[in-house]
């Protein structure tokens, strides 16, 4: 009996047979769940946050124009650790800041932010300053929703975040109650806004102004005022899309308007020459005003 070898109890491959080779897909990626994302780390006050950048690159154009500005490399730029925050300006509390954060990146699953009235007054104040649009347009609804604003609120609220709506609704509200202003009120209102409002008043008590005709008589005599209010109100609606500035703009050039668009006031470079931002700088090129 012959011996077989190993070789020949396997098959030849027939030089005219291909191997079978399986296509590469290519990947997809997820257009609402793949972060490009880093953290920073903010100084408020005397506390650090060190958070995703990708909401406040997504959902403000003030931080969007920061942080798509081409960075230095090294351990040194700013923000990158606790040694070299980003230090923000003296005015931004840290309470309002922590706030802030608590309607953007929420601790837990929730079909609600259940905050107080102060928190979201917080959030409004901030999301105004720095165009976070959605979170204002939150704020802005969960107030009114709670109705714990009383007149002076909205007024005051109103004229400082550039709520129109609110501060019609307070002016109202002051002229139809029983009760007269107080010199607190009128203190904090302005004494013209007060005159105007004790006119108005004294027409609805000698019956000669219907409830209907208060208004449109807040309307007349405050003309002005609502119309600049709406004009801010409107940039918020409609914002410009060219607050970031080009991406080949050297980041050196941008401080001082990073400063301007953060809140940052002049007399903060004479305390402190070396808190401003200047790795993470940004410019604004619309008329809106950062308040």
């Amino acid at each position: 009996m012959s011996e077989t070898s190993f070789d020949d109890v396997l098959p030849t491959p027939s030089t005219s047979q291909t191997v079978d080779t399986v296509p590469v897909v290519p990947k997809e990626i997820d257009p609402d769940f793949y972060f490009e994302s880093i953290f920073v780390v903010f100084q408020v006050e005397n506390c650090l946050f060190r958070v995703p950048t990708h909401l406040f690159v997504k959902e403000s154009q003030v931080f969007a124009g920061m942080f798509r500005l081409p960075q230095p490399d090294g351990p040194n730029v700013e923000g990158s650790s606790s040694a070299n925050p980003i230090i923000m300006p003296s005015d931004i509390r840290r309470e309002d800041f922590r706030n802030l954060m608590k309607a953007l990146y929420p601790l837990s699953v929730s079909r609600e932010l259940s905050l107080s009235k102060a928190q979201w007054v917080s959030i409004l104040k901030l999301s105004t300053m720095w165009y976070f649009l959605n979170l204002r347009k939150m704020a802005i609804f969960e107030l009114e929703r709670s109705s714990e604003l009383t007149s002076m609120d909205k007024i005051i609220l109103g004229r400082k975040f550039s709520v129109s709506s609110w501060v019609v609704a307070g002016f109202s509200g002051i002229i139809r109650r029983t009760k007269t202003i107080t010199d607190d009120e009128a203190i904090d209102m302005d004494f013209i806004t007060t005159v105007n409002l004790f006119r108005i008043r004294e027409l609805r008590l000698v019956n000669a102004l219907a409830v209907a005709s208060v208004v449109p008589k807040i309307e007349e005599a405050f003309i002005d005022e609502l119309g600049l209010i709406r004009a801010e109100e409107d940039g918020f609606k409609f914002p410009d899309t060219d607050i970031a500035p080009p991406l080949s703009v050297p980041v050196d050039l941008k401080v001082d308007e990073s400063k301007e668009v953060l809140g940052w006031k002049p007399e903060m470079d004479k305390e402190d020459e070396d808190a401003a931002p200047a790795s993470y700088s940004t410019t604004k090129k619309t008329k809106k005003k950062v308040r």
